[in-house]
């Protein structure tokens, strides 16, 4: 395993030092002094390895960590305030996407090599600002800064649309209440597509996502960031790295336990909820279904 974490550094155009034990870690962490990144493997939840985890979290160094999916949740409670990368699982290929995205920013990775880290990067936060923009547009917000006007090239009709539902576009029909078992229907649907399709061909994690954090929202429990990675339908590292930037966005929020500080649970903000119930009603309204 440290042989292969040295070559995925090096794959990511790093100069690997160590490999070190917690333990020799312990006794010593200045031999990491001036290390750009640590690189963890970190599969066993002991108090020492998590004590030391949380001691380098505070460094200067950004941490890559590999777990599994059962400690995600221990990892993510400890991690939630830095700006590690947690990889779910050996994927040597997200190995490398993580420490490249570390060693080498996004524009440079971009503008250098057009690396696969820097556009699926760019990809996710495209989308997200996309959804977060149409959120704010149906809650009557103003438009986010961050916002990527590129995603809309080709679409100029969008922006009219809410004003378009506020004058008049309506079926008349009766709007029923958002409910939790409507929202749960919806998601149980867009499942049933991977019996009779690829289930990769139609993968949507911000917006299954989306759905199952306003089911919780009205059920009103609190949800574990293990599982609404379930809930997105990708592979785990892949979904950690939507709830990055979809709380970045301001769609979710990070929330501690009120009962255990040192845990930590996803929540929908008030504005993305309100702004889904927004949604719903003008699905409704129109007559139209929710895919």
């Amino acid at each position: 395993m440290a042989a292969q974490m040295a070559e995925d550094v090096l794959a990511a155009g790093g100069r690997p030092l160590g490999p070190y034990t917690a333990a020799e870690l312990s006794s010593d962490v200045g031999v990491i002094h001036g290390a750009r990144a640590v690189f963890i493997d970190m599969q066993s939840g002991d108090a020492e390895m998590l004590q030391l985890a949380n001691d380098m979290s505070a460094g200067d160094h950004v941490m890559a960590i590999m777990t599994s999916m059962p400690l995600l949740d221990t990892v993510y409670d400890l991690m939630a305030d830095s700006q590690a990368h947690i990889i779910v699982g050996h994927d040597r290929a997200e190995n490398i996407m993580a420490l490249l995205s570390i060693l080498r920013p996004v524009t440079q990775a971009s503008h250098e090599d057009g690396g696969d880290s820097a556009r699926e990067l760019r990809h996710i936060t495209q989308q997200v600002s996309a959804i977060a923009q149409r959120l704010a547009q149906l809650s009557g917000q103003p438009e986010s800064p961050d916002y990527d006007s590129r995603m809309h090239e080709g679409r100029n009709g969008y922006r009219n649309e809410p004003a378009a539902l506020e004058n008049g576009l309506r079926s008349g029909k009766p709007v029923q209440p958002l409910e939790a078992g409507t929202i749960r229907n919806i998601l149980r649907a867009r499942q049933m597509r991977d019996r009779f399709f690829e289930g990769n061909l139609f993968a949507d994690p911000a917006w299954d996502m989306l759905l199952d954090m306003t089911a919780a929202h009205l059920e009103e429990i609190q949800v574990s960031v293990s599982s609404l990675c379930i809930a997105a339908c990708v592979p785990p590292t892949t979904a950690l790295r939507w709830i990055k930037v979809m709380t970045e966005q301001g769609l979710f929020e990070r929330r501690a336990d009120a009962g255990d500080g040192r845990r930590v649970f996803i929540a929908l903000s008030d504005d993305a909820f309100k702004a889904v119930q927004d949604y719903m009603q003008a699905i409704q309204e129109q007559g139209l279904a929710v895919l």
